[in-house]
């Protein structure tokens, strides 16, 4: 059972983060059979291992993770990402790095060459 939570969590994080930033109907189609592809070929890849078992019910999971991602991004939490987003804009603006800060200086830096005896 906690393999299935895993794999439901493994395709639902990832498709929900998609769905909310794409949120077109044709992206959404797009993506929906692209994460669907990604579930079976996840499940086709592991008969490559000889340690790995497929399982029609963890291609379910996959599949029930995928539509709860989209179901995620439909509701109340949908905007999630981008009130995160604006958020942290906000809150955080004042510590971009200022890129003069990059750049080399100092004594041990002269017409381009390094020295560390100075």
């Amino acid at each position: 059972m906690q393999d299935k939570l895993c794999h439901l969590a493994a395709h639902a994080l990832p498709a929900w983060w998609f769905f909310m930033l794409y949120r077109a109907p044709f992206e959404r189609r797009v993506l929906l059979t692209l994460f669907l592809v990604l579930a079976i070929v996840d499940e086709a890849l592991q008969l490559l291992t000889p340690y790995h078992v497929v399982e029609a019910w963890d291609a379910l999971a996959n599949a029930a993770g995928i539509g709860l991602g989209l179901l995620l991004a439909e509701s109340r939490l949908g905007g999630l990402l981008a009130r995160l987003d604006h958020f942290l804009a906000n809150s955080f603006s004042d510590w971009r790095m200022d890129s003069s800060r990059l750049k080399p200086s100092g004594s041990c830096f002269k017409a381009g060459k390094a020295s560390l005896s100075e």
